[in-house]
């Protein structure tokens, strides 16, 4: 019979305790059974055997809770070890099976301490048992708090390890959970254990080829999320769960395979998946996934590079998707890239998109196209972005590989017909002045001398009108041309503009040699006279319609003579001397040109006054002004005690030109007269001045009866008239009017004229009567002194 030691105040009384508990225990069995037990029978078992027998094979809680208070036993801390402690080292017998544990215990315990029952029903209760569900609304019922939270987990967690494990591993993953809860301390034990069980349910989720449960189960309860092998597994096209789909080309929103890479914790095999399969994807996918990889990649690790030139290339994409029209899916645009990479640069030129353009020849290694991208970026810069300090760094950048691009450019541009004349003009000069400045070196001379008269040419355009510069543009490289040009086509005005802007392509003998030119005569009759209102397109100047050197020879101004144009001509000049010189000149030659043309004699005549006044006012003014500076040198030279300078010359030929001019509009009415009366003998304007020629003159009337106009011509050219006023006296000594004879005689008698008009009047006696009549009319005759 197995005995216990039951408390007393000491053993002297065992016998008497030992009477005490056996009659307690008989009466308790007479209450249950309704009948007596037999000593030997009670004698047998253990007072808490008794109790178990109580609790659990007769269920009758109120005799077992009476007989633990009569025995001073603690009958919970009896059930607890009987349900789920380790065996009594002092009783041999066996634990009580887990079946044992009934509802109504639990329900008995529950009045008793509610968490003390949830816990014993969490221990003894199976997800395999037919009363589960009983068993975990019970524990439900009686829990609060945290120990809900960990009664709701636990019974999770259980139930999972029951669906997924088998019977024997799920049994073992459940008491490894107790046992966990039981000798843990630390939280983080505690967590760590927890993921091991989680990892156990995944990994046996992965041999039964449950992938998305697996993944399901891995995402809601692993810290680190799904495993890579699983991921892995999912990304394999055989997987029954796997979501990746045909060809390239298909949507995300049909191809999922890039949610599972992004979970993956070993970056270097997502960065590979990411690569075979991104084009499946579209672009914003690519690139986002394209750059985890590269933030989480080392430098060194494996496809870092191959991760960083395909985002550049997305980027890349992306941007060019963005300003191109024609590219909506950028797998067309990476086959283009890959197979004719020059075409899809030459389109974004178009664009002017040379950013774009560059990333393009970098990326992909186009071929024999960067001068034709730098030149199109230049030619934006000037054309459309009038930025010429852009396109002098992008030139100076590029060394002497700049000269064929900036040839190249000028080509180019000398095409642009659609873009505005003046702004290609200005594109043209740049470039230009580029060569000449910063290539000069690296050029030949004829070059650099073409490209210089290219420049000059430019810039004249350039202070023109709109107008003239569309007609004067082809003669660009000819900058003198243009203002040959100009004045054949008498733009004065802009001219002056042209000289004022450009000093040095005023050329004074040039522009008199004009003026002379609109002050000759009309040369209309004749047939090979060239003007602006000859046969022509309108906007094609003269120079480029006929040879030059024929053009200049046959020029003529319709208007000329024009003495208003002249003078504007004239003004331009900076040499006035050479401009009232010429004046000179030029009456000259309408004076000897007047022979063939008596029929405009009065408009020469007026001609002619005009330009000598006008040439006396220039001689003033230098005269003037020449007075000036003497006086001024005097005063620097007299201060600084050194000879006086020049100057004399300059006035001695005023003052000559001034005598000049006031002679030649004094004769102007003799040259008039003659003109008018038809002499054509030759003569000229400046044979009135000399007295030999004019005498010839007078003679050459006396000789063809002109008397009248001779003594004229004599009298204002300062000659003698004495032989034509004979002449006339004579005349008039036939027609019987002495009177008038006497008259003309007196005025010519005079000294060795009178002698030699005595021996005219005696020759001719026989004429015109007897001697004594004619010796009678020269003796009445005053004879002057």
């Amino acid at each position: 019979m197995q005995l216990l030691a039951l408390p007393g105040p000491s053993n002297a009384n065992f016998l008497g305790q030992f009477a005490k508990h056996l009659g307690v225990i008989l009466a308790i069995y007479v209450e249950q059974r309704g009948g007596g037990m037999s000593v030997p029978d009670v004698l047998e078992k253990s007072p808490q055997e008794h109790l178990v027998d109580l609790v659990f094979r007769h269920r009758n809680y109120t005799a077992a809770e009476k007989l633990a208070q009569q025995l001073q036993l603690h009958m919970l801390s009896i059930v607890l070890d009987r349900v789920a402690g380790p065996p009594d080292a002092l009783l041999p017998a066996a634990r009580t099976p887990l079946c044992a544990v009934t509802p109504e215990l639990l329900e008995y315990l529950a009045t008793r301490t509610e968490a003390t029952a949830a816990l014993l029903c969490l221990l003894n209760m199976r997800p395999t048992e037919p009363n589960y569900k009983r068993l975990h609304d019970f524990v439900m019922g009686h829990t609060h708090g945290c120990l809900r939270q960990w009664a709701t987990l636990f019974l999770h967690q259980m139930e999972l390890a029951y669906s997924v494990l088998p019977q024997k591993d799920a049994n073992e993953a459940t008491a490894q959970l107790l046992e966990l809860e039981q000798h843990t301390q630390s939280q983080l034990d505690r967590d760590t254990a927890h993921q091991q069980f989680y990892k156990k349910i995944v990994n046996h989720l992965m041999e039964k080829q449950e992938y998305a449960l697996a993944l399901s189960t891995a995402e809601d309860y692993l810290t680190g999320g799904a495993p890579d092998a699983l991921l892995e597994q999912l990304l394999q096209p055989t997987s029954p769960s796997s979501t990746i789909t045909g060809g390239a080309g298909v949507g995300a929103e049909n191809d999922k395979t890039y949610l599972y890479i992004r979970r993956f914790n070993d970056k270097s095999k997502a960065a590979e998946y990411v690569l075979r399969y991104m084009k499946k994807w579209d672009l914003p996918i690519c690139v986002d996934l394209l750059q985890m990889c590269q933030y989480s990649l080392k430098p060194e690790e494996k496809w870092c590079a191959e991760v960083s030139d395909a985002l550049n290339e997305m980027k890349l994409y992306k941007a060019i998707l963005g300003v191109h029209p024609h590219w909506k899916d950028w797998r067309q645009l990476d086959q283009v890239c890959r197979n004719e990479p020059a075409q899809l640069v030459r389109e974004l030129l178009q664009l002017n998109q040379h950013g774009l353009a560059r990333n393009i020849c970098q990326c992909f290694h186009v071929p024999n196209i960067k001068t034709e991208i730098e030149q199109s970026s230049i030619l934006h810069k000037l054309l459309d972005m009038h930025d010429t300090s852009a396109a002098l760094v992008d030139l100076c950048k590029m060394g002497q590989d700049s000269i064929g691009v900036v040839f190249s450019l000028l080509e180019q541009v000398s095409h642009l017909v659609s873009t505005n004349l003046q702004t290609r003009m200005q594109t043209f000069l740049f470039l230009v002045h580029f060569l000449i400045s910063n290539m000069r070196l690296y050029l030949d001379s004829e070059t650099v001398d073409n490209l210089i008269r290219r420049e000059l040419g430019l810039k004249t355009l350039l202070s023109l009108s709109p107008e003239l510069q569309q007609l004067y543009e082809r003669l660009a490289d000819h900058p003198e041309l243009i203002v040959e040009s100009m004045i054949m086509e008498q733009h004065t005005e802009q001219l002056s503009v042209v000289f004022t802007t450009i000093p040095k392509l005023r050329d004074d003998s040039l522009l008199v040699q004009y003026g002379a030119k609109a002050l000759e005569m009309s040369r209309s009759a004749n047939t090979d006279t060239i003007s602006e209102d000859s046969p022509g397109p309108a906007t094609v100047p003269l120079l480029c319609q006929y040879p030059i050197e024929e053009a200049r020879r046959q020029h003529e101004f319709p208007s000329c003579p024009d003495i208003n144009l002249a003078k504007a001509l004239f003004d331009l000049c900076e040499n006035q001397l050479l401009v009232a010189n010429t004046c000179l000149q030029a009456v000259s030659k309408i004076a000897q040109n007047l022979k063939e043309t008596e029929t405009r004699a009065e408009e020469a005549i007026d001609v002619i006054r005009n330009v000598l006044r006008y040439a006396k006012v220039i001689f003033q003014k230098e005269l003037s002004s020449s007075g000036s500076n003497a006086a001024q040198q005097q005063q620097v030279s007299t201060e600084a005690q050194a000879p006086p300078g020049g100057g004399g010359s300059t006035t001695a030929e005023a003052s000559k030109g001034i005598a000049l001019c006031d002679n030649f509009l004094s004769l102007s009415e003799v040259f008039a007269m003659l003109l008018l009366n038809r002499c054509c003998f030759n003569f000229s304007l400046q044979d009135l001045i000399e007295p030999d020629k004019a005498r010839q003159l007078r003679d050459k009337l006396i000789a063809s009866d002109r008397l009248k106009l001779a003594i004229d011509v004599a009298s204002r050219c300062g000659v003698s008239a004495g032989k034509a006023s004979a002449r006339m006296g004579l005349s008039l000594l036939r027609l019987g009017r002495y009177k008038e004879a006497r008259e003309k005689f007196s005025s010519c008698l005079v000294s060795a004229a009178a002698r030699d008009a005595s021996a005219l009047v005696l020759s001719t006696v026989d004429e015109v009567g007897t001697k004594e009549t004619v010796t009678r009319i020269i003796e009445g005759c005053t004879v002057a002194t």
